[in-house]
């Protein structure tokens, strides 16, 4: 199992409340009687007891969103990364504001910003319900790490109510497979309403059947060691998530259960028997649910959440502005237009207030509607003559902003002047990138640079391999986050290395400056090292090698066989032979726990 303080996130559980009921749901949402959200006092203790963490803190549900307090909880978690100088640099960028690709921009941002800030980022999982534009201001201001899946589109998740009894396996064999779940080991420890718990499937379940709690929502609760959660392994007897079974299209709805975790519903009254949305399997059946469902999710861990494009469909007009109000103003007119206008609207519903003298292109509502706007952004329009202003009623700007005092404004300057957030739109607007990744890249280089306590961590390293930096060449692979890549390149060039990168072609954007003499790229999404087998046998004749260095997008010390890198750390092994580091997101050398070739 994992240490706690090594895992990557922890999350809080802030509602049992979904408008989703998915097959076999980690939160067992759908099975409980009552709804339930969290305080924000409890909330606030569980964001303090993390302090010293470094890692991603997570809230999840049941669907985080729907809690009635989001938007408090949000403000809170980001009174306290301003208090900790957590820096969020994408706030300067044009996506934070506006986007073509609102979703694409999502992952480049928790890309830079898992490297940038060491891993130390805000996550959220969400399945986008009705109500996302509402917080959609405070959602762009305070998280990185947006994980965003609307079930469109299948996705599968494996059988959690299983008792290993109920399938035949031996205590002794179940030990070993608890002891490395992969759930546990690549996800998170939690926080509930009962307090901490060493895996997040324990804390729920310990929720759902009215367990005894978990340890005290106390400072430093995540650094103590294992050993001290062991009365919390009584849950993972009843958990299926160790055991290789199957897995199910989450849009079903159905739960795969074992017949001692269905008594066990039965107990508490869940409301999926009742819908008939339960179905009992046993040593006898798995082999035909096996054949007729899916492969378990630890053989499709790494496909589980592809592409943000491949888990959006549905959602994808819930975060659109739906109509946009247009009105001609003078003088005279701009206060009294101004809160008729605001009343006219719905949620999603802009107003486009055009001082009399401006000339604005004709096309210009239809264009911007192709866009992801934020709503807590005044977007001033100054393209020939006069201007204009857009802006959602939602902004927290707008709402401060009294009836009294739009009376009294005058022009569009006159409403800038009341508002916190601001992007001017030339007449260009429309052909401008949603992200400078070459400004994204420029600070990862100078933040990498200037580490000089990590740099001198890998001369001391180099020294006692009896590598000489200067002449060394390297083999760069790029598996993960891209940015951490490149911050680790930077170091090699810093040291006069001659580095090699070998990438999937899916992140070779990242790399575009790069001399095609000194980048290899594989048409695959993700390492194989069977399919490499013509690549690596060119690298081998390419140079003589040093060795190589792996970049590792998690922070724990280790690096554990379900963390999906060991064909990467295969084919950098078969070519250079010799590994140089491993080097995880918060900057530490780190080794595998396990014999890769095994």
């Amino acid at each position: 199992m994992r240490q706690i303080r090594d895992m990557s996130i922890i999350e809080i559980d802030i509602t049992n409340s979904c408008h989703k009921s998915c097959s076999n749901c980690t939160r067992f949402c759908g099975h409980h009687k009552k709804k339930y959200f969290m305080s924000f006092e409890m909330f606030k203790q569980a964001m303090d007891s993390l302090d010293g963490y470094e890692g991603s803190i997570s809230l999840i549900g049941g669907e985080p969103l729907l809690h009635p307090e989001i938007n408090r909880f949000l403000e809170y978690m980001q009174t306290i990364k301003e208090q900790k100088g957590i820096k969020d640099l994408s706030k300067e960028f044009r996506c934070q504001a506006l986007s073509k690709d609102y979703f694409e921009c999502t992952r480049i941002k928790r890309w830079f910003e898992l490297a940038y800030n060491r891993g130390l980022v805000y996550t959220l999982f969400t399945s986008i319900p009705d109500n996302y534009y509402k917080s959609y201001e405070n959602l762009q201001d305070v998280i990185s790490n947006l994980w965003l899946n609307d079930h469109s589109k299948p996705s599968f998740h494996q059988p959690i109510l299983a008792n290993y009894k109920d399938l035949g396996i031996e205590q002794v064999e179940f030990e070993k497979l608890r002891d490395n779940c992969w759930l546990q080991n690549c996800w998170s420890a939690s926080i509930t309403s009962k307090g901490t718990f060493f895996c997040e499937v324990a804390g729920t379940m310990d929720m759902l059947f009215n367990g005894p709690g978990g340890h005290p929502i106390e400072p430093g609760w995540w650094n103590k060691d294992l050993n001290e959660w062991k009365n919390q392994l009584h849950w993972c007897d009843l958990c299926g998530m160790p055991l290789k079974t199957f897995s199910r299209n989450a849009n079903d709805g159905i739960d795969d259960v074992t017949p001692l975790l269905y008594e066990k519903l039965k107990n508490i009254d869940s409301k999926k028997i009742k819908l008939g949305k339960v179905k009992i399997f046993s040593e006898l059946n798995l082999k035909e649910n096996e054949n007729s469902i899916s492969g378990d999710m630890y053989d499709r861990k790494g496909l589980y959440l592809s592409s943000v494009a491949d888990r959006l469909v549905d959602a994808k007009e819930k975060i659109k502005p739906k109509k946009i109000f247009e009105f001609r103003v003078n003088e005279n007119s701009f206060g009294q237009i101004l809160p008729e206008a605001i009343k006219k609207c719905d949620e999603r519903d802009w107003v486009l207030l055009v001082e009399h003298n401006a000339e604005m292109p004709d096309s210009f509502v239809e264009t911007i509607k192709e866009f992801y706007l934020n709503p807590g952004y005044l977007f001033v329009c100054d393209f020939r003559k006069g201007k204009a202003a857009l802006f959602s009623p939602i902004a927290k700007s707008a709402k401060r902003i009294d009836f009294d005092e739009m009376h009294s404004l005058n022009c569009v300057d006159d409403l800038k002047n009341k508002w916190e957030k601001i992007l001017v739109l030339d007449s260009d607007f429309a052909n401008i990138s949603d992200m400078d990744i070459p400004y994204l890249k420029q600070n990862i280089f100078e933040d990498y640079s200037k580490d000089d306590c990590f740099k001198k961590k890998l001369q001391i390293h180099f020294d006692s391999l009896g590598v000489i930096k200067e002449k060394a060449n390297i083999l760069l692979l790029q598996i993960g986050t891209p940015f951490h890549t490149l911050g680790i390149y930077k170091i090699l060039k810093d040291f006069n290395c001659h580095v090699h990168l070998l990438s999937s072609k899916t992140t070779s954007e990242f790399f575009s400056e790069f001399s095609a003499n000194d980048v290899t790229f594989f048409d695959e999404e993700r390492y194989n090292y069977d399919s490499l087998l013509e690549i690596r046998q060119n690298l081998k004749k390419l140079l003589k090698w040093d060795g190589f260095i792996m970049p590792y997008a998690r922070s724990g010390s280790s690096i554990k066989p379900v963390d999906n890198y060991t064909d990467c750390l295969k084919t950098a092994q078969n070519i250079a032979d010799k590994s140089l580091g491993i080097i995880n997101i918060k900057r530490q050398l780190v080794e595998p726990d396990y014999d890769i070739w095994r």
